[in-house]
């Protein structure tokens, strides 16, 4: 295993500025990441994204599926991964874009060391009392441990089953607590 700084393993740039703020259009040309689209997932949901008219985007701007969008405002910094997109999409500042610059680390990898280990480094550089916001300094300090290869899929392919078994006990819970009011209502009426 060997310790890397993030800026060692990726790119990271500030998203695009929007001077006349965005003005959503369903026949949009470009998708546009924002804060409220970068959630406690692994990828971000494409059904929700804005989409504009932006026109041509740059390659510097533009993101690609295996990019990660940082959220770099809020009670809980954290990133998502970019699926396959049906047309172009940028990211919008305050986010970040994160993007891999080795073959030697899977972003599924990154995205679940930035939103577990890499959690304790950034919350202790966030500036801010009720909203914190990590600087793009400090994410680019981050210290990455960067296993093999066959050790990252592991680890993400571990994280995707405990993330399964949380959303099945959770639906366990209320399924349990359904029957029992349940029956609860129905032997009240017998009495």
């Amino acid at each position: 295993m060997v310790v890397h700084k993030l800026s060692q393993v990726a790119s990271v740039q500030v998203g695009n500025t929007f001077r006349t703020g965005l003005e959503p259009n369903p026949v949009g040309d470009t998708f546009v990441f924002q804060m409220r689209d970068v959630a406690d997932l692994e990828f971000v949901d494409p059904a929700g994204l804005t989409q504009i008219v932006f026109g041509p985007v740059r390659d510097t701007h533009l993101l690609l599926p295996g990019d990660l969008v940082f959220r770099s405002r809020g009670t809980k910094v954290s990133t998502a991964l970019v699926p396959d997109l049906p047309m172009p999409a940028l990211v919008a500042a305050p986010l970040f874009r994160i993007r891999p610059t080795t073959e030697q680390i899977l972003p599924r990898y990154l995205n679940w060391f930035i939103n577990t280990v890499g959690q304790s480094h950034l919350g202790s550089r966030a500036e801010g009392s009720d909203l914190k916001m990590v600087s793009i300094q400090s994410v680019k300090d981050l210290e990455v441990t960067v296993p093999s290869l066959s050790r990252q899929l592991e680890i993400v392919e571990l994280a995707a089953l405990a993330r399964e078994e949380a959303r099945l006990t959770e639906s366990i819970v209320q399924l349990r607590s359904k029957l029992v009011t349940s029956c609860l209502a129905r032997a009240l009426q017998e009495t």
